[in-house]
């Protein structure tokens, strides 16, 4: 209540006053009080920490942290990219957010234990969100990737920048496993002209799944525009910096057994 409205009810000025001071008054120990549990509440979790509880949040925890298990369930899995990973009370964090411009650049650098730097963020959250049965496909430069990603479940386009072909394989097939309830779970683009010629980015491709699967474990081959086809109904597109010509590919994702 102001004075006004206190002096609308027939108060006298004074009293008015008194009581437009004491309204103001408990708003403000309610404000104190608030403030006042925050406080307690970043001293607890500081000590339960084992940090100083006299830093600030900004001072003792750096950047804002994003964990891996994040970036993976998709909680916060928007257009980021992130520099730098360090190792807090045992878990993974991701630090130092960069632009999607300055992304493709960052190939190096601080890595997850077991985890390939190739992936980044935005590779890894699509790989964990394929399915049993979901095809990527992995492509060159000449490639009409954007087009074709507008097109794919997922709708945008992934890139593992300045890498080749053989080498963004290497890196997915470390982290997804192929499908084993078909015959041919991994595709080449075949030539034109000449389907059963296969150029040397197709067999760098194929030592880096048979190096994965620890076995020979030959590719299919699909016609050009059909491959187009399939590319479109995919879950995604990832494209590389390959620039030989055939370097496109399409790996179906198989399933992960549960732990014995």
């Amino acid at each position: 209540m102001n004075i006004d409205g206190a002096t609308a009810l027939g108060f006298t000025p004074p009293m008015a006053r008194g009581i437009f001071c004491l309204s103001r008054a408990l708003g403000i120990l309610s404000h104190a009080w608030e403030q006042t549990g925050r406080k307690r509440q970043q001293g607890a979790d500081a000590k339960r920490f084992g940090q100083n509880p006299s830093q600030s949040a900004s001072s003792r925890n750096g950047p804002t942290r994003t964990t891996v298990a994040d970036v993976i369930d998709g909680e916060k899995h928007g257009r980021l990219e992130f520099a730098h990973v360090r190792m807090d009370d045992g878990a993974a964090t991701l630090d130092s957010p960069i632009s999607p411009s300055n992304s493709d650049r960052v190939q190096g650098g601080s890595m997850l234990k077991s985890i390939d730097p190739l992936l980044n963020a935005d590779v890894l959250y699509a790989l964990r969100s394929m399915g049993h049965g979901d095809d990527l496909v992995l492509c060159d430069t000449n490639f009409p990737a954007d087009s074709v990603a507008r097109q794919t479940v997922l709708g945008r386009l992934l890139r593992i920048d300045n890498v080749s072909a053989g080498r963004a394989a290497r890196a997915i097939l470390s982290v997804l496993p192929l499908d084993s309830f078909v015959d041919k779970p991994a595709s080449r683009m075949e030539i034109v002209g000449q389907p059963g010629e296969i150029p040397e980015v197709q067999r760098e491709v194929q030592a880096a799944i048979d190096a994965a699967e620890g076995r020979s474990f030959p590719m299919g081959s699909v016609e050009r525009f059909a491959f187009y086809e399939l590319a479109k109904k995919s879950y995604c597109v990832i494209q590389t910096g390959e620039r030989r010509f055939y370097g496109c590919f399409i790996f179906k994702k198989g399933v992960i057994p549960p732990d014995a």
